[in-house]
């Protein structure tokens, strides 16, 4: 019952309304009652006659009937009620009264390395926004971003970049770091799915998830970096050895919390929730470097893993993941469902 109320519980009820909460299922699958437990929340699919469906969709008329009947007395019914689902209405005029103006940036350029896991990320947020841009391949491996012409645009030579102009300004805006990315897309275009819960503390554990990777693992596996410091050590610190440690010490780290929060929410993503948020974007880019290293996520992160290969099916991993990227070989396939 708690699936029910969770979604009545967002539901805007005025007076008249009829709600149906159904029935309490049973303990197997044979004996779920509601499309919500046939899907578990979405991740699997559910024959409909000629068609294959996990939720209702815009459209899909709903008809109830209610009737009590009993030998010996009168009987009971409401007769029928029924509702069609209509699509959302265009949040943007909401967003322009709140003092967002979503026309305002545009022109988006993204500069990056198709296999950068945090180019990977920034990637995933413009596809969850709907955001058109175009790609422009930085290759690391040829040492394009120490070029001149790049350090102009990012002084410290990393990637991603993102470049766009504001129309209020005219002027040509360049923003780099990941998160920082992440967060002004989230905030330039409310209206659309966030990576980032609105919830103070929900957007907090979120946070605190995804520097867990961004700034205490990712960092600390960086291949230029680990190259320096075998050097630095005659040999003493092996590149390789050195990141597979750090990347699955982060990893785990993160396996602990995300079970920890999945105690108390109830969808099949990192933080709980029933769509990608933030940790996956972060998360999932990371098992990737993982399995470069050699970790056996498999074996040593069972729950990421299980979240890491519904998150690669889902629209904004497939067309953000490296094999779709500009600049990828025609074979690469590592780490894809």
């Amino acid at each position: 019952m708690l699936d029910h109320f969770f979604i009545f519980a967002q539901c805007v009820l005025n007076a008249g309304d009829l709600l149906g909460s159904g029935t309490i299922s049973g303990s197997d699958a044979d004996s779920f009652g509601s499309m919500l437990e046939l899907s578990w929340k979405g991740t699997k699919e559910v024959k409909a006659g000629d068609q294959v469906r996990k939720f209702l969709r815009d459209g899909d008329t709903i008809l109830m009937r209610g009737v009590c009947v009993k030998d010996g007395v009168s009987r009971i019914g409401f007769g029928e009620c029924d509702g069609t689902v209509l699509p959302p209405p265009d949040a943007s005029h909401a967003s322009k009264a709140a003092g967002f103006d979503e026309e305002r940036y545009r022109d988006f350029k993204l500069y990056g390395y198709y296999v950068s896991s945090s180019t990977w990320r920034v990637r995933i947020q413009l596809a969850a926004k709907d955001i058109e841009y175009e790609t422009v391949p930085i290759d690391l491996a040829k040492g394009e971003h120490r070029t001149d012409e790049y350090l102009a645009k990012n002084p410290l030579g990393q990637v991603p970049l993102l470049e766009f102009t504001d129309t209020a300004t005219g002027k040509r805006v360049r923003l780099a770091q990941s998160i920082a990315i992440i967060e002004f897309i989230d905030q330039a275009f409310p209206s659309c799915h966030s990576l980032i819960p609105a919830d103070p503390m929900d957007r907090a554990v979120a946070m605190e998830m995804a520097e867990l990777i961004n700034a205490g693992t990712q960092p600390l596996q960086n291949i230029p970096m680990l190259h320096e410091l075998q050097k630095a050590s005659d040999g003493k610190i092996v590149a390789e050895e050195r990141g597979r440690a750090v990347t699955e010490k982060g990893l785990k780290a993160l396996e602990v919390l995300v079970a920890q929060r999945q105690t108390e929410a109830f969808g099949p993503f990192c933080l709980g929730t029933f769509s990608p948020s933030i940790v996956d974007a972060v998360m999932v880019p990371q098992m990737h470097n993982a399995r470069r290293f050699g970790v056996n996520v498999e074996a040593t992160l069972p729950r990421l893993t299980t979240i890491e290969q519904l998150c690669l099916q889902h629209p904004w991993f497939i067309s953000s993941h490296p094999s779709a990227q500009p600049g990828a070989p025609a074979d690469y396939r590592v780490g894809r469902v």
